[in-house]
């Protein structure tokens, strides 16, 4: 998921840029894994999670929510097949638009293309994180973290999928959580 200013963006009711359109149910998936995709996404309504499946086992990267944007951000940046998958968690409603439109628009509009670079950033800077509080710390403190850092979460997320993307067993997170 990118965090851009969706002011610095063309009305959402812009037919001709938000030419996409989809209306997705619960489970569904709007990119499968090793498939690729060009398409960014804006949830109107609704909630997706970006993960990959390793040795039969779901790792989720990250959440979207309604007012995110998302993406196969590997797939849109380097115009390749990507192991990574996005799946409604409940009935969500997405308009979006393709990598053709996007690059033009980060052609022709200074500040867009600005708002971009900082958001890719500030996404580089995320994951660093994640990586640097997720893999040494211990299941309280992840929890701990992802609470001051993304409250939003908990509020929309099932914890079933709160637990796996911490690398917890849901009963875990779920003993935690009752401290």
């Amino acid at each position: 998921m990118i965090k851009l200013d969706k002011d610095i963006f063309p009305a959402t009711d812009d037919k001709d840029f938000w030419a996409i359109s989809k209306n997705v149910s619960r489970n569904d998936f709007v990119d499968f894994p090793n498939t690729f995709c060009d398409n960014m996404y804006l949830v109107k309504k609704g909630a997706i999670k970006i993960g990959i499946f390793s040795e039969e086992k779901e790792i989720i990267l990250s959440f979207a929510m309604q007012g995110d944007l998302v993406c196969n951000l590997v797939s849109f940046l380097s115009g390749h097949v990507s192991k990574v998958y996005l799946q409604a968690i409940k009935k969500t409603e997405l308009i979006g638009f393709t990598r053709a439109r996007f690059d033009n628009l980060i052609l022709h509009d200074k500040d867009f293309a600005n708002n971009y670079r900082q958001a890719l950033e500030s996404k580089i800077v995320e994951i660093l994180n994640r990586h640097i509080i997720q893999y040494p710390s211990d299941p309280k403190t992840r929890v701990e973290m992802l609470l001051k850092h993304r409250p939003d979460i908990f509020q929309h997320i099932p914890r079933k999928y709160i637990a796996y993307y911490l690398g917890l067993a849901p009963e875990t997170l779920s003993r935690l959580q009752k401290y």
